[in-house]
């Protein structure tokens, strides 16, 4: 009689506790969740709760759901856990989001995914290396004289050279072995940088610094920014680069870009805006991850859609040249593809 009590017993804990759980977890108070996509997409959308119970370790393997979204899904008699959200869609970044539902809750989310375009490898010719140098100009002394020396190479290839004579620095290329001159400059400079990835120039002599773009058309005499290595001009105004940041020249004087590292503008429509992996304060400004390194961005100004390009390189600078942006990684260079 004992052993059939206990046997009735065991049943009962067997068949009760389930029964009880059930009742809390899927009926008492039961919630629900709707996911709506900003940007009218289709995307998979999977939730995964944790009741967070020491005391009910396996009742969290129940808690998965997932849905295929258009545009709006809709999760519902689900019970009140903490949840872990994950929307993926093909050509967009994953999102991922964490909250509480609580009993009873009817919870709306809205969330705006990411387009992502890709780069592809490519050639170009590099900078002169010093040796590189020092070899080209014993050899445009013996053909043009003296007087002429190397600057660097450009990204189409051609090589550029200055001339110093009477006080003056003529600023040009080699073309068929002669000197084609670009620009002419009342200064001897004690230091002349080529721009490879701006196409454009930085003179540095003990009356200052002055900027060039490589044409010879557009000529600034300024005071830069401490620490910058790179320029462009731009929406008719000069704009500098420095390890951190970017500064345009408005209003007589340098101001700081508070979102980008550098940016530029490829045509009317697409505009790039790059931050470096340790401009820590630009990538807590836009909400990206501190780990995941730098962020290469695409702007389509016409429809205000963002695109991420290529995450997963670590890129160090980009350059735009006859409308088409070039990503460096390690010295290599990737090519961006315009999204659709």
């Amino acid at each position: 009689m004992r052993q059939r009590l206990i046997a009735v017993l065991i049943l009962l804990i067997m068949l009760g506790i389930p029964g009880i759980l059930y009742w809390i977890f899927f009926v008492k108070n039961i919630s629900s969740v709707t996911i709506s996509l900003e940007n009218n997409i289709s995307a998979d959308v999977g939730l995964s709760g944790t009741f967070s119970y020491s005391w009910l370790p396996l009742a969290d393997t129940i808690l998965n759901f997932s849905k295929k979204c258009d545009t709006e899904c809709h999760f519902e008699n689900i019970p009140a856990a903490n949840y872990t959200l994950t929307i993926e869609s093909k050509n967009h970044l994953p999102i991922h989001d964490n909250f509480s539902l609580q009993n009873g809750e009817n919870l709306q989310k809205m969330y705006r995914l990411t387009r992502t375009t890709d780069l592809e490898k490519t050639e170009v010719p590099t900078p002169l290396t010093r040796d590189e140098k020092i070899l080209r100009n014993a050899d445009f002394s013996q053909l043009l004289g003296e007087n002429f020396r190397v600057i660097d190479r450009d990204m189409e290839g051609k090589i550029w050279l200055a001339k110093t004579e009477n006080s003056e620095t003529t600023i040009g290329f080699l073309r068929d072995e002669k000197f084609v001159s670009v620009a002419t400059l009342p200064y001897i400079f004690r230091e002349i940088l080529l721009d490879f990835y701006e196409n454009a120039f930085i003179f540095r002599s003990n009356h200052g610094e002055i900027l060039m773009t490589i044409d010879g058309e557009n000529i600034f005499e300024t005071k830069l920014p401490e620490d910058t290595f790179s320029v462009f001009f731009q929406e008719k105004m000069w704009h500098a680069t420095t390890r951190e940041k970017t500064f345009s020249w408005k209003n007589n004087e340098w101001r700081e870009n508070v979102r980008f590292s550098h940016w530029r503008d490829l045509d009317d429509t697409w505009r790039a805006g790059f931050i470096r992996a340790d401009a820590e304060n630009l990538l807590k400004l836009g909400n990206y991850s501190l780990e995941e390194g730098s962020v290469l961005l695409l702007l389509n100004r016409k429809t205000g859609e963002i695109f991420q390009v290529a995450r997963n390189l670590d890129i160090s600078r980009f350059s735009v040249i006859d409308g088409r942006l070039y990503a460096v990684q390690n010295n290599d260079f990737y090519l961006l593809k315009i999204p659709e």
